[in-house]
């Protein structure tokens, strides 16, 4: 049996909604996809501890893995100057919650989009390394 390591599951209901998208449907798909790689790259540091900080929800721990996948968008950018980076905003916004007392409170979607456009300053404008932007990610989130 081959290791699942770095294994991203993507629900059927999202990735439908996901590829009904108006606008760039595929770099939709490529924002969730960042984001989920982004939790596989928390883990694999063991940063979960140190961004939760002892709150009683996952936000911090979800508002990272959107700054990281902002992060990548700007690098992405940095790639293909006409890569639609905007459509990460987009998605994390779409998908904010106001479950402020639920466990699994992901964020706002005004919090889901800044963290996004963040992570995407801290890479396509400062040129940030991601160590670098791993680190500044975990302080934006702990500020917030």
């Amino acid at each position: 049996m081959k290791s699942a390591d770095g294994t991203v599951l993507f629900g059927r209901s999202l990735l439908k909604a996901t590829l009904a998208e108006r606008e760039d449907p595929d770099v939709a798909v490529s924002a969730v996809c960042a984001h989920e790689y982004a939790h596989i790259l928390q883990y694999k540091k063991q940063l979960m501890n140190r961004l939760q900080g002892g709150q009683p929800t996952v936000k911090r721990i979800e508002l990272h893995a959107d700054y990281l996948a902002g992060f990548f968008a700007g690098a992405r950018k940095l790639q293909k100057a006409d890569y639609p980076a905007a459509v990460y905003a987009t998605k994390a916004h779409s998908i904010g919650d106001y479950m402020f007392t639920d466990r699994n409170h992901h964020g706002t979607p005004d919090e889901r989009a800044a963290a996004i456009v963040a992570g995407f300053n801290a890479s396509y404008r400062e040129r940030k390394t991601l160590a670098q932007g791993i680190e500044t990610g975990i302080g934006y989130v702990q500020s917030r």
